[in-house]
């Protein structure tokens, strides 16, 4: 028989355990009303021109309900079918913003509990003389991750969907990675799924069988044949991707950018690096155009960012060469992997723009939470707490910075703030200010947005509209048409085909009102052909056919 003292034992055990699921479940809740809480004002807002518009209520696959077209071929230089997939099914329950907002929020909310997962199982593994709980630790760094401002754009922005997406399958795989019990073949097949899941919303995500190499490195300690061995499929699959997605993008990639030597590269990226930490420390001026593309970078020469950059480097790769179980170091590493993709070290498409986008620190975010925590945890619990307490004003930052995405005026202005020669902001601002009737005004928008992209044929195209509602028809024709791109030029850049049929278009009508019909004609006819699913270049062309009928 049983004594009453090893039955006292159990009982406490059961109650003790009862209440380690309590809390735990309580602390889960908190951080989720934490992480949902600076973006539920999302819920009201609209979509954004940016990129908003050929993603979602735009899109002609979406729209014609050919959502299955996404997984034949790319999309606008992206193989990302997964997400459009995805917002085909939210379409078919509402064509409202604010069901897609939701989407993003939701996403972002389980993103924060596989962070704050991920972080408890891997304090588990390091710094194992330490008995401190790590629940709190573990809530701090997921306070980071849900809280600071860098993860602004990719919730309160529809088309961050991508990046959330993405970062879900990716956690999902490294929350199965790190558990004790990985090792049973089930296991690792369900963590290769969610991997190869997470390819097909962004491509970024191959570095991850690097990244979690390294995590084993610092944390589990299974022996380099066992990791291996886990990870070939991982390889082999990124490899695939990463060729993949070079051979997409190599048309939008400016020719400039894909010519810069090792070296210069290196800079961008030491600098985009550099760029990151400081704003990850001093969380202000966010935007979603920095202007810092690689030309920009090379030409100001400044040793600022890529000097804190190369600091960053440094630490990391002692850290990893050291082979020491520090849990904080462990958690740098892995930010610096995870960053390099996009870190400028490779051209990419978005660097015409910037070379740095806040939504590109989503998933380094987790290093940085889990650096944070594993520094929490050396901590007295008091001070414990007060980290806790610290990380809160971070929310208040994240709500005011998300009421930038609100709409398009308000987006651009801000871009505008923090950026006052962007070629975006400028050219997007023109655009509302057109569609506000305010025709003065949007050239005025239009004429700096040129000034920074003389030969950007969208804003060429928006700029004789404005000159066209003005009544200045022969300006259209002397500015825009000169810059209509030649067959081989559109044959090289297929994704500006509909940017050039507008140009086309209105170039038309400037000239049929000035009475070249002829040469009208001819240009709605190649807006047609450039642009075949828009029923308003084929009105064109049967109006302006009907009027040389003879009567």
């Amino acid at each position: 028989m049983r004594s009453g003292s090893t039955e006292r034992r159990d009982s406490e055990s059961v109650r003790s355990c009862a209440t380690s699921h309590l809390r735990s479940s309580a602390a889960m809740l908190a951080i989720v009303l934490l992480a949902v809480t600076p973006y539920l004002q999302t819920l009201g807002f609209s979509f954004l021109a940016w990129d908003d518009d050929r993603n979602v209520y735009a899109n002609p696959w979406l729209l014609s309900g050919h959502w299955w077209q996404f997984w034949t071929q790319p999309y606008y230089g992206l193989y990302v079918p997964l997400p459009y997939t995805l917002w085909a099914f939210l379409r078919l329950c509402s064509d409202q913003p604010g069901l897609f907002h939701a989407a993003n929020v939701v996403l972002h909310a389980l993103n924060t509990v596989l962070v704050v997962l991920v972080i408890r199982r891997l304090l588990a593994y390091g710094e194992i003389k330490l008995e401190r709980s790590v629940l709190l630790p573990a809530l701090v760094g997921g306070c980071l991750f849900a809280l600071h401002p860098f993860q602004c754009e990719a919730v309160a922005w529809v088309s961050g969907l991508r990046d959330l997406s993405s970062a879900s399958f990716l956690l999902l795989s490294i929350v199965i990675f790190v558990a004790p019990a990985v090792r049973r073949p089930t296991h690792g097949v369900w963590a290769f799924v969610s991997f190869v899941l997470s390819l097909l919303c962004k491509p970024s995500a191959a570095i991850l069988p690097v990244a979690l190499l390294c995590l084993n490195q610092v944390f589990m300690r299974r022996t380099a044949k066992d990791s291996w061995l886990f990870l070939a499929p991982w390889f082999g699959a990124a490899t695939m991707v990463a060729i993949a997605t070079y051979m997409i993008q190599v048309e939008t990639i400016l020719p400039e950018q894909a010519l810069m030597g090792f070296m210069q590269r290196c800079w961008v990226a030491l600098d985009s690096l550099g760029f990151y930490l400081t704003r990850l420390v001093v969380p202000l001026f966010h935007a979603a155009d920095y202007g810092r593309t690689p030309e920009v970078v090379v030409a100001q020469g400044s040793w600022l960012y890529p000097g804190i950059g190369a600091i960053f480097v440094v630490i990391c790769v002692v850290a990893f060469l050291t082979k020491r179980r520090n849990a904080m170091l462990g958690g740098l590493v892995f930010a610096l992997v995870v960053m390099l993709p996009t870190s400028g070290i490779v051209s990419f498409a978005f660097q015409r723009i910037s070379t740095v986008s806040d939504r590109y620190m989503y998933l380094p975010m987790m290093g940085f939470a889990l650096a944070l925590a594993a520094l929490t945890r050396l901590m007295p619990t008091k001070l414990q707490v007060a980290a806790l307490v610290l990380c809160l004003p971070l929310g208040l930052a994240a709500a005011t910075q998300a009421r930038s995405w609100s709409n398009d005026a308000d987006f651009y202005q801000a871009m505008l703030a923090n950026n006052p020669t962007s070629f975006s902001a400028n050219s997007g601002l023109g655009t509302v200010a057109l569609g506000r009737g305010e025709l003065q005004k949007a050239l005025g928008y239009y004429e700096v947005a040129l000034a920074q992209q003389p030969i950007n044929v969208l804003a060429l195209a928006n700029l004789g509209l404005a000159l066209g509602h003005l009544g200045r028809f022969r300006e259209v024709v002397e500015r825009v048409a000169p810059f209509i791109p030649d067959e081989a030029q559109i044959e090289r850049s297929p994704l500006s085909a509909l940017a050039i049929a507008r140009m086309f278009e209105v170039v038309g009508f400037a000239q049929v009102q000035l009475g070249q019909v002829i040469a009208g004609l001819a240009a709605y006819l190649r807006a047609r052909d450039l642009d075949p699913t828009n029923p308003a270049m084929a009105a064109n062309v049967a109006a302006l056919q009907a009027r040389q009928q003879p009567k």
